[in-house]
């Protein structure tokens, strides 16, 4: 109760403060409470450890709405105390394969990339975001369902802080209440997976209140109407429902059934009836023409994309060409998938979906083991939740987002359950007999170094398509009339100008740039 206690009042003093002030007073909470851990008992350090991975989780939560470079610095106080399982987190690593593959493929992306400083920010805290990731996961020993309890104790957390800030009059952002997060849709994605998981636990002890939890957090998605999240958990839910039920292929064809004939039902066009029966405008609040004029960007450099968290700094010219392209207003193309193309193309959308194809094999393997199968359905449907959410908007990249990391904790939850996963961490029995290796890759490993010396065939064909690109773009002074709006909103995406400063120097500052922007264009059209 403490722990919770403690959570709520640091998800209030988020919202309350700001990302300015909250992120250096986290780094020093965190830093005093790793200190104090050596002057009590064993038994309340090993609490206070605890705690700390709980507030690395939830600054990992509320800071991952935008790239963010400075709020998980607190991270690395909450890392300290597992440090000294570093070899252990290194063979889960390894061993596992496709976390660690992921992040090498971002790695990679430095040699292509259309901003080094934004792609080399963003590395810097996915590593940090990596390791913290595996440091949680063998703090609570691979438990997946020891897991999901604490994140919906962090997701609860957040739900009853933002009744707190709403209470004092600062839950708004705009128009619309976001509790203590930073947008409407991340705070509805939480609520569906608060939801989520209380479905998970609903037969456990204290059931009514994960049925008060499920009721709240429901209620709170309704009022917030966010319509992605409302889809993506009742369509999960229905899932869920249907493979716990016994006669689970009676009721899979009846939603199927049901299904189609909502779709049959729509008058044509279909697109444009399913929104305004969702209670949306044809183009999903533009979202169809950030799509469409996201794709057309994608188009350019297919291959391997702009860079890592490059895409919407690199060229301010080439986005300005595209009147609804995302960037600084909306901050990414509001569908992880093309997201995932445009940062990393065509290999980091493969290198993602053989991610998200391991976790769904892991969890159905591990589903028909003998007492597995609520564990595996659960991964299973937390995946398909995900990427549901993810259609309209964009929970996994870059990977400090909060989609990525509990998706990556259950796909490194479910390999660690398997005998290859035990072995990884355990200590070697004895000493290898000389003429053999100390250390043996298992088959996730050879298939991890495989699937690296792949696309690192693949990178090297396509770096060189990237390059002769860039050179052609460079040897254009103009390629496409500037447009100062455009120019001006992108120069938000330039953190290191504006960090620390007040919204009214940010301001002012954009004011500045756009006005040398327009005299910039008087010249260059004056005769």
């Amino acid at each position: 109760m403490t722990h919770f206690a403690a959570l709520v009042i640091s998800a209030v003093l988020f919202k309350l403060l700001g990302g300015q002030l909250f992120t250096p007073l986290s780094v020093v909470v965190a830093g005093a409470i790793f200190f104090l851990r050596y002057g009590v008992e064993s038994r309340l350090r090993q609490a206070l450890d605890v705690f700390l991975m709980q507030f690395g989780a939830l600054i990992y939560v509320l800071a991952n709405q935008e790239p963010s470079y400075y709020e998980h610095l607190a991270l690395i106080f909450c890392l300290l105390p597992v440090a000294q399982r570093w070899r252990d987190m290194a063979r889960v690593a390894l061993g596992e394969g496709t976390v660690l593959l992921v992040f090498a493929y971002i790695v990679w992306s430095l040699a292509w990339s259309a901003n080094n400083d934004m792609t080399l920010a963003g590395i810097y805290m996915s590593a940090l975001c990596m390791v913290f990731l595996l440091a949680y996961v063998l703090t609570f020993n691979a438990d997946l369902q020891h897991i999901f309890r604490n994140v919906l104790q962090l997701v609860a957390a957040i739900m009853v802080g933002s009744v707190v800030v709403g209470a004092l009059g600062y839950g708004t952002t705009g128009q619309t209440f976001t509790g203590v997060t930073l947008h409407r849709n991340q705070f509805g994605f939480l609520l569906g997976l608060l939801i989520l998981l209380g479905l998970f636990r609903r037969r456990e002890r204290f059931r009514w209140l994960q049925a008060f939890g499920i009721a709240a957090g429901a209620a709170f998605l309704i009022y917030i109407d966010s319509k992605s999240s409302i889809i993506a958990i009742t369509l999960t839910s229905v899932l869920w429902f249907v493979v716990k039920a016994r006669r689970w292929r009676v009721y899979a064809v009846l939603v199927a059934l049901a299904m189609a004939a909502f779709v049959v039902s729509l008058p044509s066009p279909k697109w444009d009836n399913f929104a305004l029966r969702m209670g949306r405008d044809p183009t999903f609040t533009s979202r169809t023409e950030i799509w469409a004029d996201s794709v057309k960007l994608l188009a350019e450099q297919p291959y391997t994309g702009f860079g890592y968290n490059a895409v919407w700094s690199a060229f301010e010219n080439r986005l300005s060409q595209y009147r609804d392209a995302p960037g600084p207003k909306y901050g990414h193309a509001h569908n992880a998938w093309i997201e995932w193309g445009l940062q990393l193309g065509i290999g980091g959308f493969v290198t993602y979906l053989l991610f998200l194809g391991v976790l769904l094999a892991r969890a159905i393997r591990h589903a028909r083991q003998p007492g597995g199968f609520a564990v595996g359905a659960q991964a299973a449907c937390l995946l398909i939740y995900v990427q549901i959410y993810d259609l309209a908007n964009v929970s996994t990249i870059p990977i400090t987002r909060f989609g990525f990391f509990i998706m990556a904790a259950a796909s490194l939850c479910l390999w660690l359950a398997s005998a290859r996963g035990r072995e990884a961490i355990a200590p070697p029995a004895s000493v290898a007999a000389p003429g053999e290796t100390a250390w043996r890759m298992g088959t996730a490993g050879r298939f991890a170094a495989v699937a690296l010396l792949s696309v690192a065939a693949f990178l090297g064909v396509a770096t060189l398509a990237v390059w002769e690109d860039g050179r052609r773009f460079a040897a254009v002074s103009e390629p496409y009339p500037p447009a100062a709006d455009a120019m001006a909103a992108s120069s938000y995406l330039e953190v290191e100008k504006f960090q620390w400063k007040s919204a009214d120097k940010l301001h002012e500052y954009a004011r500045a740039h756009r006005e040398a922007l327009l005299e910039k264009m008087k010249r260059s059209t004056a005769p």
